[in-house]
């Protein structure tokens, strides 16, 4: 994607008459970067940085010393893999905002540690962010069809111009009474036939967004207000927590291994959120669920 100032002047134009949806990414990067906390970790490295750009565009991240630079974290490639097919070799992958020059030792290969995931968050969750840029362009489509759902069929030379010259008047404030030729009403009214599909674009929406967070391990990907069974909820909440717990041990694997092998003091623990969500109590019991369980014991 170039810049905006890049384009043409007609490109420019039509692009005002869309709506513009390449920064819903950063929504879920926000969210990405609150799974899990980072200590220790570089002073020039941005917060977050391992989640939320680093494993969101890569399926690795790898850190070594350079000269000139100090110990660099970086989103990597593999360069050879082991027989498990994890990197054996890797080498960092440039992402957008790192203007370095190729001659750098940064880009040189490695074989220090790094965690690899499989693949990228965004890989994982593009599919949806994909419906759901279709389904807003949509929406907007939807919305406004319903904002003009009729047509002027028949209007004469110069009525076009009085209609813009009194909704200037009205929208500027000016308390007048709206006059017009009598010829100007020999028009025909035509129905565009809008119809609201509002609701069922926002249900996609919905449903998108909870799979999303769903991957992510930051909801239970139930979407429903209501009719929420148990089963869906501790499903859900079982999913979330399996998907963090395997990834929390996977980047303490790595802390441990970089720690060992540069003499660091780095650190990764449960994001706020998950703190919270994995402190919750459990569900109290009801009288009626008690009373139960007193008949079934006896």
């Amino acid at each position: 994607m170039k810049a905006s100032f890049l384009n043409t002047k007609g490109e420019r134009k039509e692009a005002e008459r869309g709506l513009f949806t390449d920064l819903i990414i950063e929504h879920y990067r926000s969210i990405a970067g609150g799974l899990y906390k980072w200590g220790g970790m570089p002073d020039d490295m941005p917060e977050g940085y391992v989640e939320t750009t680093a494993l969101f565009f890569s399926p690795g991240v790898g850190t070594k010393r350079v000269p000139g630079f100090g110990q660099v974290v970086l989103p990597v490639a593999p360069a050879t893999l082991t027989i498990y097919g994890t990197p054996y070799e890797w080498l960092p992958e440039k992402l957008f905002g790192m203007p370095l020059p190729d001659a750098t030792r940064i880009f040189e290969k490695s074989r220090e540690p790094c965690l690899w995931v499989g693949s990228s968050t965004l890989d994982r969750i593009d599919p949806y962010l994909t419906i759901m840029k279709r389904t807003l362009q949509t929406l907007d489509v939807n919305v406004t069809a319903l904002n003009q759902p009729i047509l002027l069929s028949g209007i004469p030379p110069g009525a076009e111009l009085q209609g813009m010259i009194l909704e200037n008047k009205l929208m500027s404030g000016q308390r007048i009474i709206p006059m017009v030729k009598r010829d100007a009403l020999n028009v025909e009214v035509l129905d565009l036939k809008a119809e609201d599909h509002t609701q069922n674009l926002v249900s996609v929406l919905d449903w998108c967004d909870a799979r999303i967070l769903e991957i992510m391990a930051s909801s239970n990907g139930v979407e429903k207000s209501s009719g929420i069974t148990t089963m869906e909820t501790v499903s859900g909440v079982q999913s979330v927590l399996q998907q963090f717990e395997q990834g929390l041990e996977l980047r303490r694997s790595w802390v441990d291994k970089v720690n060992d092998r540069f003499r660091l003091g780095w650190t990764v623990e449960a994001g706020e959120g998950i703190k919270a969500l994995t402190s919750q109590p459990s569900k109290q019991q009801t009288p009626e669920n008690e009373e139960v369980r007193e008949d079934v014991i006896e």
